[in-house]
């Protein structure tokens, strides 16, 4: 059984329904446990060397807010799929999709600098275990839910061809990938500001 027929056939919640809310909350604990460990020091992104625990640089305030937000969203999207509310099934495509990304900036972290070392023939540095096993939960767990809980839209897409436009598509039963796809189409500048970013991103956190 998909999000779609758990909203609007009022079924039970299936296993794949059942799992989302677990994922969610474990994903608001997780959050909010790697946000604590930035905090501390324990996680620390750039030079450390000579460096005190409680000198939080900037990237480190970014990562330290970005997951507390996380945390919040996913906490939220797991109490309004347990009482059934709508809302909660944009919440939890919203949290997965950002939950994929923030996997993915881990693993480049981690993967990044030996790739780089590589092609410059340089020593490579040794592999960050902490990130990579932290990237590969997020993107791989986040991956998985995102493709559950957007099924159902697809469904709806369908309906909407077959139905030749007479039926239409409200912007929140959009997925987020299609969001982002169709404010890319309407704003060209949409994707010069999303391909800075992402430098940045690369470039700041490797």
């Amino acid at each position: 059984m998909t999000m779609l027929a758990y909203f609007d056939e009022n079924a039970g919640p299936s296993t794949g329904v059942q799992l989302t809310r677990i994922y969610m909350v474990l994903l608001g604990l997780g959050a909010l446990l790697l946000a604590e460990q930035v905090l501390a020091g324990w996680i620390a992104f750039g030079e450390r060397v000579n460096v005190l625990r409680s000198d939080i640089n900037f990237i480190e305030w970014v990562v330290i807010v970005a997951f507390l937000l996380l945390a919040l969203a996913a906490l939220r999207a797991a109490w309004s799929l347990w009482r059934r509310d709508r809302a909660g099934w944009p919440w939890s495509q919203w949290v997965s999709f950002f939950a994929t990304i923030i996997g993915a900036v881990f693993l480049m972290k981690a993967l990044l600098p030996g790739a780089i070392a590589g092609i410059s023939n340089l020593t490579a540095p040794d592999l960050d275990i902490l990130f990579l096993v932290i990237g590969l939960l997020l993107f791989a767990s986040g991956l998985l839910c995102y493709r559950f809980v957007t099924f159902g839209i697809k469904v709806i897409d369908e309906k909407v061809d077959k139905a030749q436009g007479a039926l239409s598509t409200a912007v929140s039963d959009m997925t987020p990938g299609q969001f982002i796809s169709l404010q890319l189409a309407q704003s060209p500048s949409a994707g010069a500001i999303i391909g800075f970013v992402f430098i940045f991103l690369v470039f700041s956190f490797v």
